[in-house]
């Protein structure tokens, strides 16, 4: 979804990426998280993000304690590159892509919170698309989080991703538009 506002010349800020980058040996967390989390979660020196989240998913205290480890450091990251970018006056749209945006508490600090409704069928099918993970693992993942229903509540605006592709670009295509008219 958000390489879709990129294509409509939004500025995308991943906030997925800050986490791999943080949870690199040089990274902000990384002692952090594995002084929390001991050497199982390794592999050579390197964090395994499967590992880890085999521990942290299993364990809603383990999770929480994560988080609370990881979130502040990728919020100040998040905002900076957002203070950084609203420097740019020829820069009039940017999106930040966090999938936990609500549950982290983010949506705080922008503007409009657009959230991507999908059935859970299709989010255990591109979770499985995007990484060797089992059903049970990827359904304990969804659990944790908030429900899609409350998550719906919350937003300011809904791209419904049930439908088919063209739909859903046709959505973003008009969500955009009207993001950026407001934004002149």
């Amino acid at each position: 979804m958000a390489r879709m506002f990129a294509q409509k010349g939004a500025k995308v800020i991943d906030a997925d990426q800050f986490v791999h980058e943080h949870l690199k040996p040089t990274g902000k967390v990384y002692a952090i998280v594995v002084r929390a989390f001991g050497k199982k979660i390794l592999n050579g020196k390197d964090i395994d993000r499967r590992k880890l989240a085999g521990v942290v998913f299993r364990d809603p205290r383990k999770l929480k304690k994560l988080t609370s480890i990881v979130h502040p450091v990728i919020l100040k990251e998040v905002q900076a590159r957002i203070k950084n970018l609203k420097r740019n006056t020829r820069i009039r749209l940017v999106v930040v892509d966090a999938p936990l945006l609500i549950e982290a508490g983010w949506h705080k600090w922008v503007d409009y919170v657009i959230l991507v409704q999908a059935s859970r069928s299709q989010q255990i099918r591109r979770v499985q698309a995007q990484r060797p993970i089992n059903r049970a693992e990827i359904l304990r993942r969804i659990k944790s989080q908030m429900p899609m229903r409350q998550k719906i509540n919350m937003a300011d605006i809904v791209i419904d991703n049930r439908k088919t592709l063209k739909e859903t670009q046709k959505q973003t295509h008009m969500i955009a538009q009207r993001l950026l008219a407001r934004a002149r």
